[in-house]
């Protein structure tokens, strides 16, 4: 059974602002789906390395003898209908680092993408 949760529409005051989605490998769960839903706004950027890739939904069902078994019974869509249903894959940012030894190279980018759009 599919379920779609309608959530009301919020707006931004200023869309122009930058916004910038520093991510990386510790980026999981919902980190990831705050991301998944920045990335549909044309004023952000997703900077830095694919996330972990747990973009699941998971249910708890309640047993006979109290116990709890988790299901995952779904997973993330982005606004163009983009599934994000395969576990360990996660989010590609827009500008992908494929080799980082620490953060400083993705912070600088970051400053100079906020920097060129102020």
């Amino acid at each position: 059974m599919a379920h779609r949760f309608d959530i009301k529409t919020s707006k931004l005051k200023n869309v122009n602002k930058p916004i910038i989605v520093l991510m990386n490998k510790k980026t999981g769960s919902s980190g990831e789906f705050v991301t998944i839903a920045l990335s549909g706004l044309k004023n952000a950027t997703l900077l830095g390395v694919n996330t972990t890739g747990l973009t699941s939904a998971n249910q708890e069902h309640k047993l006979a003898d109290s116990a709890f078994l988790v299901l995952t019974e779904g997973s993330t869509i982005d606004y163009k209908g983009k599934a994000f249903d395969v576990v360990g894959k996660g989010v590609t940012p827009n500008i992908l680092f494929e080799k980082v030894k620490d953060n400083e190279a993705i912070i600088k980018k970051a400053k100079e993408i906020i920097d060129s759009r102020q």
